[in-house]
């Protein structure tokens, strides 16, 4: 099982906080939003797919060819900006 948690903007554009998926192997993270994309509809591929959307897995920052375990936790959010 990979915890995926959505934060900011992205979980309300998905009406979603967090979701257990099943896994059984690794794959990468942009597989990873494939399959959510296949297990809800298209527009979670739009929207987790855009360029600027940042990945951590266990709360590191992570390219989307990372790798994801079973086991792992997933963070997508919006850029964010300081100031």
């Amino acid at each position: 099982m990979i915890k995926i948690l959505f934060f900011a903007s992205l979980k309300e554009r998905l009406a979603v906080n967090s979701l257990d998926f099943s896994a059984s192997e690794p794959l990468t993270v942009a597989d990873l939003i494939v399959a959510l994309a296949e297990q809800q509809n298209a527009t979670w591929r739009d929207i987790l797919g855009e360029q600027d959307i940042l990945v951590a897995v266990n709360q590191t920052i992570v390219p989307r060819e990372f790798v994801v375990s079973p086991g792992n936790e997933v963070a997508f959010f919006p850029p964010v900006t300081g100031g």
